[in-house]
């Protein structure tokens, strides 16, 4: 994607067996693509708000809901302290 004008539209979380699936979907010059990363459970990602600052509440929202540990994005976007923990998540 260097050199293209690419723009984060979407960031969609999924439970796939025991782990994640999380599918980044960037408009490149008008034509959609995406990018799919598995995680395994209590594994870490990085943020990357820093690239695209859009990122910082999809990125808080998968926290919240999903209940995973995104570096740099911090929790309690759409949830309080007393909800119950990731509330999507079926294999908890």
């Amino acid at each position: 994607m260097r050199g293209s004008k690419a723009r984060l539209a979407a960031i969609v979380a999924e439970e796939n067996g025991d782990g994640m699936r999380l599918t980044y979907i960037y408009d490149l010059n008008g034509k959609l693509r995406d990018y799919q990363y598995f995680l395994l459970p209590h594994e870490q990602i990085n943020s990357i708000s820093d690239i695209y600052t859009g990122a910082l509440n999809m990125e808080r929202e998968i926290v919240d809901l999903f209940g995973l540990e995104i570096n740099g994005a911090p929790p309690e976007l759409l949830l309080v302290e007393k909800s119950k923990h990731a509330p999507l998540r079926k294999n908890l």
